[in-house]
């Protein structure tokens, strides 16, 4: 289902290991925390900044900074 209203964020993406470790944790907790919709292992991540529902251009900008974030740390 495409939602009417997307929301944006920016995030860190999580290592596998890291992933599989918190679906583990995550598989214990729902047997004694009940809650409606558990999150899938493969979205796991850091949200650094959420942005709820920014306009194209305000995507757009910040895209591009983070873009010049990531090839300033890779040097």
């Amino acid at each position: 289902m495409i939602a009417d209203n997307p929301h944006y964020f920016v995030a860190i993406p999580l290592p596998d290991s890291i992933k599989q470790n918190l679906s583990g944790w995550q598989h214990e907790l729902k047997e004694v925390l009940p809650y409606k919709q558990w999150t899938q292992q493969s979205d796991f991540h850091i949200t650094l900044k959420f942005l709820g529902g920014a306009s194209g251009k305000k995507n757009q900008r910040i895209g591009k900074k983070v873009e010049s974030y990531k090839r300033a740390a890779a040097i």
